[in-house]
């Protein structure tokens, strides 16, 4: 079952789409993250925000942010 991700800027959607894994910078390190991943809140750095989709994998560049993370999604909210 995928995850739904979403990234998000203060002004509109910038992406929404489904993805079998999705790849975060947090202030601590790199995360991973696979359906049925634990809930959980975490503050993101600079950096890329990517995500595996079939067998296209896609970077999308944020300036920082913070993401929640659910065991079906993942919602990242940057500017």
């Amino acid at each position: 079952m995928p995850i739904k991700l979403r990234i998000i800027e203060p002004e509109r959607i910038l992406k929404e789409t489904q993805a079998e894994e999705v790849s975060l910078m947090t202030q601590e390190g790199s995360l991973g993250v696979l359906p049925g991943h634990i809930p959980m809140a975490v503050h993101l750095k600079q950096g890329e925000v990517s995500f595996v989709s079939g067998k296209t994998t896609e970077k999308v560049a944020i300036k920082g942010g913070f993401a929640r993370v659910l065991p079906d999604s993942v919602t990242v909210f940057t500017y």
